[in-house]
């Protein structure tokens, strides 16, 4: 009976340890995985002017370029899209008449 009355109780102290443990293993390696982040990303190379004497406009002009870019092959792949939905649907639709 007494084993029974000490058994929680040790299991619970030694849960704790373990949790508590755990917790400030978590943060550390939280941490680690920043600090990581930040190494790398110093090595990166950034689409805009690295010159502090470029301002305004002219500093991001890679970015804004490809920027664009990406905004017309946007419209242009919904285009595509929604060209081949109508045709499909034009066919469907004929099929299912022609059937009915």
């Amino acid at each position: 009976v007494r084993v029974s009355h000490t058994l929680p109780a040790f299991l619970f102290f030694f849960l704790k340890k373990s949790l508590t443990n755990l917790t400030i293993d978590m943060f550390r390696k939280i941490s680690q995985y920043i600090s990581a982040v930040k190494g790398e990303l110093k090595k990166c190379s950034w689409p805009w002017e690295s010159d502090p004497k470029v301002t305004g406009f002219k500093k991001f002009r890679e970015l804004s370029g490809s920027t664009v870019v990406v905004l017309i092959a946007m419209v242009l792949l919904g285009a595509y899209v929604a060209f081949f939905d109508y045709v499909l649907s034009a066919v469907v639709t004929r099929a299912i008449e022609l059937l009915s």
